[in-house]
């Protein structure tokens, strides 16, 4: 699916909560005309795309109202093209390495579902709520994590590695929840209010 029309903008919406689809892109680049394209989530709407999620230079996913997004892998293009992450879910279930790129590397909610594959962090990333492993393999990678509310490993493997840091500055109560236990390389807490707890279970 390629969201791009005739027109300098194009918007659409995700209004539903079983939209799927194989590839998506948003916008297209066919010089010497830019085709910018928005995709935006209504609230507790749903996309699937079980393969690529491709921003294009300047275009944009937006999560401003929620919504969630379940994606293979994604990328961008050189210029630009990024998310706005709103009060929206990103939910990565694929084999790949996260794109080092800071407009995209700033989530509300992420989560790693990602099976029998592993997802690797190519860049350092912000989540402004929960990071949740569901299943999969997530790869630090040297990369810092800072989150703001809870980490919840229910079923995933993380690889802390050898650098990198996790920092948890939410200025609340956060949670660490894994029954099987958790290791970081180096972990952090440092805004005043943070109180760093171990959900029940949690070594």
């Amino acid at each position: 699916v390629v969201i791009a029309l005739n027109d300098p903008v194009c918007i659409v919406t995700v209004n539903t909560n079983t939209a799927a689809c194989a590839n998506i892109t948003v916008g297209a680049n066919s010089p010497p005309i830019d085709y910018f394209a928005t995709l935006k989530f209504d609230a507790g709407q749903t996309l699937t795309c079980s393969g690529t999620t491709t921003l294009s230079d300047g275009s944009t996913i937006d999560m401003t109202n929620g919504g969630l997004l379940i994606t293979s892998t994604w990328t961008r293009g050189i210029i630009g093209g990024g998310l706005t992450y709103g009060t929206g879910k990103v939910r990565f279930t694929g084999n790949f390495t996260t794109p080092n790129y800071a407009s995209l590397s700033s989530f509300y909610d992420l989560e790693i579902d990602a099976g029998s594959n592993t997802v690797t962090l190519g860049r350092t990333i912000t989540v402004y709520r929960d990071l949740v492993l569901s299943s999969g393999t997530f790869v630090a990678n040297a990369k810092n994590i800072t989150l703001k509310r809870d980490w919840t490993n229910t079923g995933g493997v993380f690889t802390e590695g050898t650098n990198g840091t996790v920092t948890f500055n939410g200025g609340v109560t956060q949670t660490i929840t894994n029954t099987g236990g958790e290791t970081f390389y180096n972990l952090t807490t440092n805004t005043a209010g943070t109180v760093l707890t171990l959900a029940s279970g949690t070594d």
